[in-house]
Order: C-alpha cells, then sequence, then structure tokens
C-alpha cells in the first residue's frame, strides 16, 4: 500500500507539474487565462479523478449550469470534459503500468474506470495496443511512444 501511495504522490506532482506547463502554453497561444471556475474544475478533477466525477457534480460546485460549465470547459482546454477526464485517468493508469507490477485490472480500478474491457478498448484506442502490450515495451519505446501521444493532444484535441 505504500509503494502505491508513493506512486500515486509521484504522479500528482508530475501531473501538477504537466498542468502548469500546459496552462502557461495555452496562454501564451490564446492569450487569455482560463475561467476561475475552469480552474476550480480541473484542480478538483485533479484530485478526484479516480472517483466517479460528472460534469452535472462539477457545475453544481461552481453554480454553472453543466452545458454551460462544458462550453466554458472547452473553450479553455481545447478539450472536453469527459476527454480530459479520461486523459487524466490515462496519464494516471501509463504511470502505474510503468512504475508498478500490479494487475491491469488493479491500475483499471485505480485509475478511475469502472470496466477493465473499457479502460482497454480506451487505452488500445489511445496508444494503439493493450495495456499489457504496453507494459512489455522497453523503455525506451515507451518514453517514444509517450512523446508522440503528447505532440497530438497538443497539435490537435480529440473531438
Amino acid at each position: 500500500m505504500q509503494m502505491i501511495m508513493a506512486l500515486f504522490e509521484q504522479f500528482l506532482i508530475r501531473m501538477i507539474r504537466q498542468n502548469r506547463k500546459e496552462a502557461n502554453q495555452r496562454q501564451e497561444n490564446a492569450g487569455k487565462k482560463p475561467s476561475l471556475p475552469v480552474n476550480e474544475v480541473i484542480n478538483y478533477l485533479k484530485l478526484h479523478f479516480r472517483e466517479s466525477v460528472s460534469l452535472g457534480d462539477c457545475a453544481r460546485k461552481v453554480y454553472l449550469t453543466p452545458n454551460y460549465l462544458g462550453e466554458l470547459f472547452h473553450r479553455s482546454t481545447n478539450m472536453s470534459f469527459n476527454e480530459y477526464l479520461k486523459h487524466l485517468r490515462l496519464d494516471y493508469a501509463v504511470n502505474l503500468l510503468n512504475l508498478s507490477p500490479i494487475s491491469v485490472e488493479q491500475i483499471s480500478a485505480l485509475s478511475g474506470f469502472h470496466s477493465v474491457s473499457y479502460f482497454i478498448s480506451l487505452f488500445r484506442k489511445q496508444f494503439g495496443m493493450t495495456p499489457a502490450q504496453y507494459r512489455r515495451l522497453e523503455e525506451r519505446e515507451r518514453n517514444a511512444l509517450m512523446r508522440e501521444k503528447l505532440k497530438q493532444i497538443h497539435a490537435e484535441p480529440e473531438r
């Protein structure tokens, strides 16, 4: 359990650093800051992405309608709420695959996915292979794959 907690802490630090970097890039590109409610939701998601979280839940927390929050969120991040949540969960799962020997089923549950088959399907769609196949790659191959995926995410968001 301590190993998982340490991995989780490492992941959170990486996510915070990555988020700061992405936020700076978006501000430079768009010339505007994300709205305060969107920042609140992003911060909330980074802490609670492993739980069952919905756009409606987050909208209630910032006193907005789900539709309006969804529009603000997309304008600020170039991703839908659900795409952003999937990316957080997949990033966490990739870190667990890289850093721990726990099973794909456990990783799926720890990452906030409620179905192992959905997790595997989403992972295959995003990375072109199953989590088990990814885990068998050499470290340099995994790093190259991640760099390529990050370029794609920043260049053209999913629709």
